[in-house]
C-alpha cells in the first residue's frame, strides 16, 4: 500500500504539472475523489488494526504484572508472556509507522484536490 499510494502521489502531481488547456478536471477529480476513498478505508483499517493491537499489548502488559506481584513461582509463564509482549511491541511500532504514512498520504491527497478543484474552476 505504501509503494501504491506514493505512486499514486506521484502520478497525480505529474497530471497537475503538465496541465494542459485541454484537461477534462473534472474526470480529474472524480477519480481522484474515488481514489481518496479508497486510501481513506484503508487508513481506518490500519487504524482499526492499530488499536487492536495496542489494546492487546496494554492489556498482556497488565497480566504480566499482575502474575509477577501475585504469584510465586510461575516464572516460566511470565517469561513466554513478556517474549509476547515484545512481539506485540514490535508490530505495534510497525503499525503505528504504516498508519502515520498512510495519515500523512491522506492528507496530501486532499492538498491536492484543493489544488485540482482550483484549476477546474479557472478553465
Amino acid at each position: 500500500m505504501t509503494k501504491y499510494l506514493k505512486d499514486y502521489i506521484k502520478y497525480i502531481k505529474k497530471i497537475l504539472a503538465k496541465a494542459e488547456n485541454k484537461t477534462d478536471w473534472q474526470a480529474v477529480l472524480a477519480e481522484h475523489r474515488v481514489k481518496i476513498g479508497f486510501f481513506q478505508h484503508e487508513r481506518l483499517m490500519h487504524l482499526l488494526v492499530t488499536l487492536f493491537f495496542g489494546l492487546l499489548f496494554i492489556l498482556i502488559g497488565l497480566i504480566v504484572l499482575i502474575l509477577i506481584v501475585f504469584s510465586e513461582g510461575l516464572f516460566t509463564p511470565i517469561i513466554m508472556l513478556l517474549l509476547l509482549e515484545l512481539l506485540l511491541l514490535i508490530v505495534l511500532i510497525s503499525y503505528i509507522f504504516h498508519y502515520f504514512f498512510l495519515e500523512n498520504g491522506v492528507q496530501e491527497l486532499y492538498r491536492i484536490d484543493e489544488k485540482i478543484v482550483s484549476k477546474s474552476l479557472t478553465e
